[in-house]
């Protein structure tokens, strides 16, 4: 027999063979050939009889008529394929998306390639293994993890090309941002500071934006040129501002993630303020009727929205010459202006206790939280009479003594 090799397989065997180059390949009613260095590419193999074989008469005479007519034994059509095939990411998700609910990738593939994905997620509740797949391939329901898609293409020849990645982060939910602090929430120098700080363990934290707003004026107007308008502004922790005109503030931060998603504080309340508190009064008081020798007497500050919060009281209180047993002419008021005047902390309302009979003046005097020191009150005048029974008590919770949870009759 003979033997013919052509490029291009398929198509009519019997016209194609006939154009191509015919070689020896064996004796007898069988054969062998062997082709190397093939490039790539389909190929079409045929084998016909080219002259009579042994055996009776009749048989060499139907090899020779065989022969004569360029009969063909056999054919067999097969591919050369040493190229690896690739696959070609046409494609794919964005690196960071907030809504895992539909992610599609696509690619191309040639040479009649199959190909196999593989899905890793750090949410592990995906698929890792390999399994068959096609382009487009649509993805649903993912959670919030990282994803690293792997195509693998694989030949009719068992070829299989180098994968082809896609990765991309799934991120719902914004980032994690704690109360600002002022640091500190009041000032003196028209300088306020704020920290803060945002997390996200999803596509991370791309940027903070931060807003100062004057809420309220000293005085109610701020001075031309110097209102915030309070726009949101990038800023990173911590955030200093200067040159503030007097009155309460408002500052917030925003952080938004690489998916988009934001997150916006609660608004930290802070103060500046170069005016110390004004119009402390005592609120409450003997008055001008004589007291038993526990005497409670309670003051404030009128509420102003701009000025920094009263965050310390000091009390004094002076007795006058003289006292005694029995009830007291009423004295003059002892003067609390003299240096020697003892302050010491208090709060409202403030409860003396043991007092001996005679006269007395007492003033409170506030400190905001900026440390300006107000006026004190005025001097608010009493007298004791010791010899006056005590009316039942309830604690107040001053921290002035006692320690009493309920009633309580004083001999």
């Amino acid at each position: 027999p003979a033997g013919a090799l052509r490029r291009g397989g398929g198509g009519a065997r019997a016209a194609g063979a006939q154009d191509a180059a015919w070689t020896a390949c064996g004796g007898g009613a069988s054969g062998k050939a062997a082709y190397d260095k093939l490039a790539d590419g389909a190929y079409q193999f045929a084998a016909r009889v080219t002259g009579s074989g042994g055996g009776t008469a009749a048989a060499g005479r139907r090899l020779a008529a065989a022969a004569a007519d360029g009969a063909f034994l056999a054919f067999s059509d097969f591919a050369v394929r040493t190229a690896l095939p690739a696959v070609n990411l046409t494609s794919t998700p964005p690196a960071v998306i907030a809504n895992g609910s539909s992610v599609r990738v696509e690619w191309g593939v040639g040479g009649g390639a199959s190909t196999a994905c593989a899905l890793a997620s750090s949410a592990n509740r995906t698929r890792a293994a390999p399994f068959p797949c096609t382009s487009p391939l649509d993805l649903a329901s993912l959670p919030d993890g990282n994803y690293t898609l792997t195509v693998t293409a694989t030949d009719a020849v068992g070829n299989a090309g180098a994968p082809a990645t896609a990765a991309w982060v799934v991120d719902s939910l914004p980032p994690s941002l704690a109360p600002p602090l002022a640091t500190p929430n009041a000032t003196r120098t028209g300088a306020l500071n704020f920290t803060f700080a945002a997390t996200d363990r999803g596509s991370g934290v791309a940027g903070t934006t931060c807003r100062l707003r004057l809420v309220a004026p000293r005085g109610g107007v701020a001075a031309a040129g110097t209102a915030r308008a309070g726009t949101w502004e990038p800023c990173t922790s911590p955030s200093s501002y200067t040159d503030l005109p007097d009155g309460r503030y408002g500052f917030a931060v925003r952080a938004a993630d690489g998916a988009g998603n934001e997150a916006e504080s609660g608004e930290v309340a802070a103060w500046a303020s170069t005016v110390a508190p004004a119009g402390a009064a005592v609120t409450a008081s003997p008055g001008s009727t004589p007291a038993p020798s526990r005497v409670t007497l309670a003051f404030q500050a009128p509420p102003d929205p701009a000025a920094a919060p009263v965050v310390r009281w000091e009390c004094a209180l002076v007795k006058g010459e003289g006292g005694g047993a029995g009830p007291p002419a009423p004295p003059p008021s002892p003067s609390l202006a003299s240096p020697a005047t003892k302050w010491e902390p208090c709060q409202s309302p403030r409860v003396y206790r043991g007092l001996a009979s005679g006269s007395y003046s007492f003033a409170a005097r506030p400190t905001d939280a900026a440390g300006n020191v107000g006026a004190a009150t005025a001097a608010t005048a009493f007298v004791v009479d010791a010899s006056l029974p005590l009316p039942p008590e309830v604690d107040t919770g001053d921290g002035a003594g006692g320690g009493l949870t309920g009633w309580r009759l004083w001999a």
